[in-house]
């Protein structure tokens, strides 16, 4: 189990930099640095090529997102096989962690996208 751990924008644009400039792969930089997943630092550096500097800054609140907006990125994700990084790229930072709460519950289709209304305190 994964202690959430938010590193600052200049840490994540260090080992960017240092991933696209250097030998080093991603397992290699993870260890380096002590991050637990390569796949933070695959993440960091897919937001960078497709963001710059902004695509690594933390949210300073959260965004909340219309039912709709939600369900076409769904239906879009979906309907190209695209992973939760690949939306994130497609459009913008969306990988949050109640957009992954949102995912399972869609794709297992038990539930409906719910309205910032009709959250409990547990869907996060």
């Amino acid at each position: 189990m994964f202690c959430l751990v938010k590193y600052s924008d200049t840490f994540k644009e260090k080992v960017v930099l240092e991933y696209l400039q250097g030998p080093f792969g991603y397992r290699r930089l993870a260890k380096n640095y002590n991050i637990p997943s390569k796949k933070i630092i695959e993440e960091w550096v897919q937001a960078f090529r497709a963001f710059g500097k902004e695509g690594l800054k933390r949210k300073a609140s959260k965004t909340v997102y219309a039912v709709q907006f939600k369900v076409d990125v769904l239906h879009w994700m979906k309907s190209n096989s695209a992973s939760l990084s690949e939306t994130a790229t497609r459009f913008g930072s969306i990988v949050q962690p109640h957009f992954f709460l949102e995912t399972h519950r869609y794709e297992r289709r038990d539930c409906r996208i719910r309205t910032e209304a009709e959250r409990t305190p547990f869907d996060v």
